[in-house]
């Protein structure tokens, strides 16, 4: 569960590099910027398998095909209520990486509304992240209702 932490983590730090150097005027290879990506993706399922076969469970299959879509979340209600939905991280994930992707295509200079995308991108992507801690925290903490 730590790796999917981490492995978000290190996929958002990537795009927030690749958004300081186009802010800063300077190319990004949107190629490489591509590829580096699909290894972050490649790394974040491994990352949401290991947190299954640690008695997390993740609803809400939407966005599967951004995080882990060989897995098929059963409908039962008890796994709708007891997970917590990966959607907005998903869709977060996904759709920043295709702003930067599309602003590394287009080079310095960025136009206006490729900078307000790309800022209501960081924005949803860092909310879903803090979600993601959360739901870490509460399932590390130690049950206090059975004392």
């Amino acid at each position: 569960m730590i790796r999917l932490r981490s492995g978000t983590r290190a996929w958002q730090d990537l795009l927030e590099e690749a958004w300081a150097e186009l802010r800063a005027g300077r190319p990004v290879d949107a190629g490489r910027l591509a590829q580096a990506c699909g290894q972050a993706r490649q790394a974040v399922n491994d990352a949401f398998d290991e947190g299954l076969y640690e008695g997390l469970w993740w609803t809400h299959p939407r966005q599967h095909n951004v995080l882990a879509p060989e897995l098929r979340i059963p409908s039962h209600p008890r796994f709708r209520n007891n997970g917590w939905d990966i959607t907005d991280l998903g869709d977060a994930l996904a759709y920043t990486t295709s702003v930067l992707v599309e602003a590394a295509h287009h080079g310095p200079p960025l136009t206006g509304e490729l900078q307000r995308k790309a800022t209501a991108a960081f924005t949803a992507l860092r909310a879903a992240r803090n979600e993601l801690a959360a739901h870490i925290l509460n399932h590390l903490k130690p049950d206090t209702a059975e004392s």
